[in-house]
């Protein structure tokens, strides 16, 4: 490699950068979107079912054959343009690590037999938490899969990817996110049925809104821990409710009525974790329908009601996002709010119509501002229009 630590950030592409630092070789390169759960967080570790949709911030990577057996990153940033870095120094919401476990499994497994050089960029902010992750770890396989020719299928890619997700990070490692991006079909919604293995396309004018992200630059203390807690809870409930019916293996074979005849036989806070996964996989069927049906009047209610209950049942409750909720509310111009959930970050999701996007970002900047000095940050973020991206 050329002795270069950093390069101007005047380069558009990542092919540029790696024929900057490695000479003109072939190389393969690779585009993915990030993932945005709108309805079902929290159900990924409980074989639930979610509402995703890829969003237009990008995971770009070139990469090409070396003649050993090493792997080498150079990373792209907006702010520092290149910087050479090992994947112990690229840890950006555990991506370094997960990328070490997936160079081990892809070797093991006889898809990784060669040393390669790969530069990465990556345009997604960091509060959109965990969909995050699988845009770099698929981009990372896809780019192997042309290196190599091996005509991975999709289902193939998405289980190596996961499966290096879930050995580095545990059970907060969300399957859909994976499935969203290595499926994604563009001007739909993707509905992930985790214990059916089942992915269906849902229809939705995406062209006609925008989701707007709100993001406080508030970090959230402890929050792999939270989410921890959470799925242990969830696991003592479906222990407990196992003495009350024979069969019970996770919380899909639980619904709303045998919960609430049983909320003596489960300590309350265990009961609301289940309370809230029940009633969110009912959201997400009934929010689908109402998307099937052009009924949007109706799907709006359903993100709305999903922050409420991660509030009340699941206590995700922070007074910086219950004021952008309150506001994005009283507005009248979202179609959909909620806490951005599985992220370092205090975050909110709107979904809201160009046309309306511009005043509703003003109005949630006032309400935030009469209350809060600190920074923050406006992402506008566009349905994604495409496949993942050569």
């Amino acid at each position: 490699m050329k002795e270069k630590e950093t390069l101007p950030a005047m380069f558009e592409s990542t092919a540029d950068i790696y024929k900057s630092l490695y000479g003109k070789v072939k190389t393969e390169t690779i585009k993915c979107p990030a993932s945005l759960i709108f309805l079902g967080d929290h159900t990924h570790y409980t074989d639930g079912i979610l509402l995703a949709s890829a969003v237009n911030k990008y995971v770009e990577l070139t990469a090409g054959l070396r003649e050993d057996d090493k792997i080498e990153f150079s990373s792209v940033t907006a702010e520092n343009g290149v910087r050479t870095s090992s994947l112990e120094k690229y840890n950006y919401w555990f991506i370094g690590d997960c990328l070490k476990t997936l160079a081990v499994i892809l070797k093991e497994e006889g898809i990784l037999t060669s040393g390669i050089n790969c530069v990465m960029k990556n345009e997604i902010p960091l509060c959109l938490g965990l969909g995050t992750i699988p845009p770099h770890l698929i981009a990372f396989i896809e780019v192997i899969n042309k290196l190599f020719h091996l005509g991975l299928s999709s289902m193939e890619v998405t289980r190596l990817s996961q499966k290096a997700e879930y050995e580095t990070i545990g059970k907060i490692s969300n399957r859909a996110h994976h499935y969203t991006v290595t499926h994604h079909k563009p001007g739909f919604f993707t509905k992930i049925d985790l214990k059916m293995k089942e992915i269906e396309h849902i229809d939705f004018p995406v062209n006609e809104y925008e989701v707007i992200v709100f993001d406080t630059q508030k970090k959230i203390i402890n929050s792999r821990d939270i989410c921890n807690q959470r799925i242990e809870e969830c696991d003592v409930g479906i222990q407990g409710l196992k003495l009350y019916m024979w069969g019970i293996k996770s919380m899909r074979d639980i619904g709303r009525d045998f919960l609430e005849k049983h909320i003596h036989m489960i300590p309350r806070r265990v009961y609301n974790r289940c309370y809230f996964n029940v009633s969110e996989r009912e959201r997400v069927d009934y929010a689908c329908q109402a998307i099937e049906n052009q009924n949007i009047d109706d799907f709006s209610p359903c993100i709305f009601e999903s922050h409420r209950f991660l509030k009340e049942y699941y206590d995700l409750d922070y007074k910086e996002l219950d004021l952008l909720i309150t506001a994005a509310s009283e507005s009248g111009l979202s179609h959909g709010s909620k806490i951005i959930s599985c992220s370092t970050i205090k975050s909110t999701l709107n979904l809201v119509k160009t046309e309306n996007a511009e005043n509703f970002i003003e109005q949630l900047k006032t309400a935030y501002e009469k209350k809060y000095r600190n920074r923050y940050n406006v992402h506008r973020l566009k349905f994604s229009k495409t496949y993942m991206m050569e």
